[in-house]
């Protein structure tokens, strides 16, 4: 049986990504695609525009440096970029949690590097990650069969020497789903660091 988390939150996440940004992701040929690609690169085109965040123009969903910094630095305005982290199986109550961190980040302008110009990008960035965190309520609260976002999530500002010259907001939240049926638990680690 597959349980398709990280294709749950893959999905989620489209929504704040404008259409044509999500029908360039799938770069692949259909004859070297892995299986199911072509679908799920439709149905992401496809989403609910209502939440849409208009300048995104790079949705990157990773835990892999080297093609977060490649896709992050071929960005020309606002990036959307999903980490996944450690997660836990917990079989006591059936249920699998995973460590997320959100980064809604612009390029900080080397030709506009005043303190207001800094102010209105970095406050455009806020309400940006307010509004994801916002929809992220919204979602808990109609998708009961589906997972949750943690509800403590907590925002931090984006230092831009250490993403690639933007500055932004970083929501850290967790996500939770029922998948298993037996008592116990383990946990497995995917990734140790949401350094951005």
């Amino acid at each position: 049986m597959d349980y398709d988390i990280l294709l749950q939150i893959f999905r989620y996440f489209c929504r704040f990504v404008p259409a044509e940004v999500l029908r360039k992701m799938a770069v692949t040929p259909d004859y070297a695609a892995m299986p199911g690609a072509s679908e799920v690169a439709q149905e992401a085109a496809s989403h609910d525009a209502s939440v849409v965040i208009s300048d995104i123009d790079a949705y990157i969903f990773s835990a892999n440096p080297d093609f977060v910094s490649d896709k992050t630095r071929n960005s020309q305005t606002t990036v959307l970029f999903v980490e996944y982290g450690e997660s836990a199986f917990k079989m006591s109550d059936t249920s699998y949690t995973i460590d997320l961190a959100v980064t809604i980040a612009a390029p900080y302008s080397k030709n506009n590097r005043d303190n207001i110009g800094e102010v209105l990008t970095f406050n455009k960035m806020l309400n940006n990650a307010i509004s994801v965190i916002k929809d992220m309520e919204a979602y808990n609260e109609a998708d009961s069969n589906c997972g949750k976002f943690s509800v403590t999530a907590s925002i931090h500002p984006v230092e831009p020497k250490s993403f690639y010259d933007r500055v932004g907001i970083t929501i850290f939240t967790k996500y939770t789903c029922n998948v298993l049926k037996r008592a116990g638990s383990f946990n497995v680690s995917f990734n140790k660091s949401f350094e951005v």
